[in-house]
């Protein structure tokens, strides 16, 4: 299986591939030659940033990396870029983002040829997740009853006083006045 730069390099292609055949089987025939160059200039700068972000990634600069990927996809919406931008996450350890952009990966390619594999790492990036959040849960809740534990100790201690207080008053009331 190819994998690291090489695969990226071919979804990218595949990618570039399949969005130019939309946009050409869907483009009206009466399409101005600025709109081409618009187009072929977003392409440029897309492509422009992500081979920056294909670099940035293979140096494991993930988080530059992804932000390259954001804008390479703002210009050119295209599946593996999104794949992309998943993988990143998943680097980072974005566990939430990553399974969102696979998700929508997916979305935009629902025939992926990897799509059971996309699926099982959603998976994984999903029970991930839930299982980092019940130490964090179960934290906040031992902070909480420690905290409730706190606020009763503080009020049975202020009853406490008040009721020696009110012992002494009663105590004092009931001595006769000195002479």
């Amino acid at each position: 299986m190819i994998d690291g730069p090489a695969r990226r390099w071919i979804r990218w292609t595949r990618a570039v591939a399949l969005g130019l055949a939309v946009m050409t089987a869907t483009a009206a025939p009466v399409v101005a030659k600025p709109d081409r160059a618009a187009a072929a200039r977003a392409r440029s700068e897309a492509k422009r940033h992500f081979d920056r972000a294909e670099s940035l990634y293979a140096l494991g600069r993930f988080a530059e990396a992804l932000t390259e990927y954001e804008r390479a996809f703002e210009l050119t919406p295209l599946p593996g870029i999104m794949e992309n931008i998943a993988q990143a996450h998943r680097n980072l350890d974005h566990l939430d983002q990553a399974a969102f952009s696979y998700r929508k990966y997916l979305q935009l390619a629902p025939r992926a040829h990897d799509r059971a594999e996309v699926l099982a790492m959603i998976d994984e990036l999903e029970a991930e997740a839930r299982k980092r959040a019940e130490p964090a849960r179960a934290a906040s809740d031992a902070r909480e009853a420690a905290r409730a534990a706190a606020e009763a100790r503080a009020a049975a201690d202020a009853r406490a006083t008040a009721e020696a207080q009110a012992r002494i008053d009663a105590s004092l009331a009931a001595r006769p006045a000195p002479r």
